[in-house]
């Protein structure tokens, strides 16, 4: 990387990160021009991946605004800090040309087809328009959903839109007391565990979970004396909408009013709602995965809820699998079974974490993998049962099979044994992309 300070660009080297997404070249939109993708990227600086196609009505409704936005933020004082590229899903170069035209920004070149579909793969995109906003300097996530960015800061303040520590966000300004409404101090969550509840009244989800919270935080405080504490982030629409679903909650809640909401929504990275996040007493984030834990444990047994580094499969997981790729080991289900299962996926489990040090850019790019175990028996409709149906695995037992749902695909191991050795050797294939890859049917 270039020596130098803000704005500095990325040497010019096969192994920029920016290259290795989009290759060598984008396009100039007013001109046509061929400018150097590593022109793009540089340490300060944020570059937008923008999914659209002219024929998509959402499409035509974003454009102009991000366009509008994208302007007004060039005009600014760090309009030099922002680059989009277009990522077409036109169905020809014709098409793609005439609404390119109309973009101020970058594009991918149409005829790279195939680096189109391998974006688009990298980062999940099942529908569009999709804004993705990467760091310039090493092209990690900053987030998937840059289209919330467009509207929630208008005026590009937030700028460059990192994570915030969460107990900066929480001591911001006051919180507010759910039942009664009024300020409080953001010191009455002070050395407590932290449970930061992201919903909207009008999510039927949200009420329904918020039932089952409201039992479980009664729980863990009567065995934990008070150490708990909950914050509600709201995504609701009016302020009587947030002043309706508040009422009802022992717990404080940050402001309707003001960006700090979309802010620690944009650090916890939520994406779908209801969501439910831990953190510790230094604001160290536990479990951004919750939801799914708390709706099974009604009792906070667990809490708060530490990720396992193997996990047996039940619904408890689903919001993992969901999220991340796994590594799932199925036999018949029996007690020695199960015990050698876990057994051997806690030595490759123990083995990978140490290989990829610290987890957060594998957390942030989703490509951290999940390790689960799970017993079937033939006839009854278990959790283990219900993937192998989903995924269509092999009948035959045991199966060990990647499942990668973010990314539409599986890989499945064709050893009738499985050891240590062979659990090893095939995740090293899938991290090396060795594997034979099988797409998912997710319909």
């Amino acid at each position: 990387m270039a020596e130098g300070g803000e704005g500095a660009s990325v040497d010019i080297t096969e192994e920029n990160p920016l290259v290795k997404i989009f290759g060598e070249i984008v396009l100039r939109g007013d001109t046509l021009e061929q400018v150097p993708v590593t022109d793009l990227g540089g340490e300060g600086k944020v570059v937008g991946v923008y999914f659209s196609g002219h024929w998509c009505p959402p499409c035509k409704q974003f454009t102009p605004l991000l366009s509008e936005w994208y302007e007004k933020f060039k005009a600014g004082p760090n309009g030099d800090k922002l680059e989009i590229v277009f990522v077409s899903s036109d169905k020809n170069e014709m098409d793609f040309v005439k609404y390119f035209l109309t973009m101020p920004w970058t594009a991918l070149p149409y005829a790279e087809r195939d680096r189109k579909a391998s974006i688009s793969a990298m980062y999940n995109i099942s529908g569009i328009p999709v804004l993705v906003l990467l760091n310039g300097a090493d092209a990690s996530v900053i987030t998937l959903n840059g289209r919330s960015i467009v509207t929630e800061d208008e005026n590009g303040e937030d700028f460059p839109w990192l994570p915030l520590p969460v107990l900066d966000l929480l001591h911001e300004a006051p919180l507010i007391k759910c039942s009664d409404g009024k300020e409080v101090d953001p010191s009455v969550v002070d050395g407590k565990k932290i449970g930061l509840f992201s919903g909207a009244v009008w999510c039927t989800h949200c009420i329904d979970f918020l039932v089952q919270l409201k039992e479980v935080y009664a729980a863990v405080n009567d065995k934990n004396k008070g150490s708990f504490e909950i914050v509600f982030v709201t995504s609701d629409r009016t302020i009587e909408d947030f002043n309706s679903f508040i009422k009802d909650m022992p717990w404080y809640a940050l402001p309707f009013d003001g960006r700090r909401k979309h802010r620690m929504c944009r650090t916890l990275k939520v994406e779908a709602l209801p969501s439910l996040c831990t953190v510790d007493e230094k604001g160290k984030i536990i479990n951004d995965l919750c939801r799914s834990i708390v709706e099974q444990d009604t009792t906070g047994k667990n809490f708060p809820w530490y990720p396992k580094p193997v996990s047996e499969l039940d619904d408890e997981v689903v919001d993992q699998i969901n999220e991340f790729p796994c590594i799932v080991l199925l036999t018949k289900k029996s007690q020695d079974a199960l015990d050698n299962s876990r057994f051997i996926l806690e030595l490759i489990s123990e083995a990978y974490h140490k290989s990829i040090g610290d987890k957060e850019e594998e957390k942030k790019n989703k490509t951290l993998i999940q390790f689960y175990y799970g017993g079937i028996t033939e006839g009854e409709d278990d959790v283990g049962d219900q993937l192998r149906t989903f995924a269509d695995l092999p009948m035959k037992l045991p199966v060990l099979a990647i499942i990668d749902l973010p990314n539409a695909a599986k890989y499945v191991c064709d050893k009738k044994t499985i050891t240590k050795q062979v659990v090893s050797d095939f995740l090293n294939g899938y991290r090396q992309g060795t594997l034979p890859k099988q797409d998912l049917e997710l319909d």
